[in-house]
């Protein structure tokens, strides 16, 4: 209770998956544990490393915070808050023909007390990137080490973006840059006159930083039943690939994807019952650009489940085709809507249901979820308030994310945010309706 009574004092100050793991909302692929489609961060997309010939010297800048959400359901397994505290947050970067870069998190936890594992982002420390950034040639750009990556063109919904993702900050209460989840990488970025070439090889164990029961409980899938015991987890060793193609026509911008390497949240199940993440191909494509007054999307993808391809395996993930049409506009003054919606299709449906055990659940053949972000701006823009809705009209769960920011100084903002499930216990969003929360945050800025 120390750092809640410290986010109550600064805050008063005057105004200076699938069947066989954790399912998780489909749209929001790798919600906790479960191989589902969706969630792409297009708003936390991390600042791109700054170029090298524009960097004049050393730069230090972070952040204080101190975060608290409190839960508004009982629940049975887990009491007290699904988050409380106190983060400390450094930027460094220096040189100017070749660019290091390091970015650390100190954190002091009430919730979870666990040593530092900098793989799944446990522990007092979370080493947020560590990489060095050059230019070998004139239209060449090499990142090399820790780094945070992002692509694709949806608001919190992923399709074409198989990079690690952190769903327990997400769901616990965290600020939405914290989604995205480092990972140790090399990035080659080619720019030419035909086409634009990003290429991404990464530490394949290094997955999503799935739910695993500290913060929030969960319905186990082979119980049934909610439960807070971590699943065992056998994480793919090797390097995983992402390559994009890119160029803009005009007005729009139109990009080709592909991926080989694993599932980024579990997506099986061994003999022994320890989640897998098997072998993975992606191909997928997109296009963005003006539409109606707004910005329009469309994006899809399609996931070839190397270890089942025919679907005759229940306890690896079929194949699935995935899609996301989205739009965003203004719609009155400081005032921003957008709205998506996005679908994930079961190949080989009749196979798998053949090969399900007597009594087994199948897993849904279509999975569709709808967003909704309605942004508000105040107070010559001091003030900032954003409602999120996920809901899935083919299983009738969803989650509500709402957050205000209130900028007192330039150096510091304080929040409130309300995180709301809903739906049945056997649903991706419906299992975590014991952790919906409201929650307050002051960050000092420097």
């Amino acid at each position: 209770m120390r750092i809640a009574a410290l986010c109550l004092a600064l805050a008063g100050l005057p105004a200076a998956a699938h069947a066989q793991s954790v399912a998780l909302p489909e749209g929001l692929e790798g919600l906790g544990t479960g191989a589902g489609p969706i969630l792409d961060a297009t708003s936390a997309a991390p600042t791109e490393t700054v170029l090298a010939e524009e960097t004049t010297g050393p730069s230090l800048s972070g952040f204080l915070e101190l975060r608290h959400a409190s839960r508004i359901e009982d629940d049975p397994l887990l009491g007290g808050p699904t988050l409380s505290e106190l983060r400390f947050h450094l930027d460094f970067q220096t040189g100017r023909d070749v660019v290091w870069t390091l970015a650390l998190d100190g954190i002091v936890d009430e919730v979870a007390d666990e040593p530092v594992d900098l793989k799944t982002g446990t522990g007092p420390i979370d080493l947020r990137e560590a990489h060095v950034f050059f230019r070998p040639l004139d239209n060449i750009d090499l990142r090399a080490g820790r780094q945070i990556l992002t692509w694709g063109t949806g608001d919190l919904v992923f399709v074409n973006d198989l990079f690690p993702k952190d769903y327990r900050s997400f769901f616990a209460g965290r600020a939405d840059d914290y989604l995205k989840a480092p990972v140790d990488a090399v990035r080659v970025s080619g720019y030419f006159d035909a086409v634009n070439v990003d290429l991404a090889l990464m530490d394949a164990g290094q997955t999503d930083r799935i739910v695993t029961g500290e913060r929030l409980s969960f319905t186990d899938p082979a119980t049934g039943v909610p439960t807070a015991t971590a699943p065992r987890l056998k994480r793919p060793d090797g390097v995983d690939a992402a390559l994009r193609l890119y160029r803009t026509f005009g007005s729009w911008e139109a990009a080709l994807y592909g991926f080989r390497g694993h599932w980024k949240s579990p997506a099986g199940q061994d003999d022994s019952g320890r989640a897998l993440f098997p072998r993975l191909n992606v191909l997928g494509a997109s296009v963005r650009g003006p539409v109606l007054g707004g910005i329009g999307y469309l994006e899809v993808g399609h996931f070839d489940s190397v270890e089942d391809r025919d679907g005759s395996d229940p306890s690896i993930a079929n194949s699935e085709w995935r899609a996301l049409l989205g739009h965003e506009r203004e719609i009155a003054q400081n005032t921003t809507l957008g709205l998506q919606y996005s679908a994930t299709v079961m190949s080989d449906r009749s196979e798998y249901r053949a090969a399900l055990p007597d009594g087994a659940e199948a897993t849904p053949e279509l999975r569709d979820v709808a967003t909704l972000r309605l942004t508000r701006l105040f107070l010559n823009q001091t003030l900032r308030t954003s409602a999120f809705l996920f809901h899935s009209p083919s299983q009738e769960d969803g989650f509500l994310r709402v957050t205000t920011d209130y900028d007192v100084t330039d150096s510091l903002s304080l929040g409130l945010n309300l995180s709301k499930f809903y739906g049945a216990r056997d649903t991706p969003f419906g299992q975590f309706r014991d952790a919906s929360a409201v929650g307050i945050s002051a960050r000092w800025s420097f």
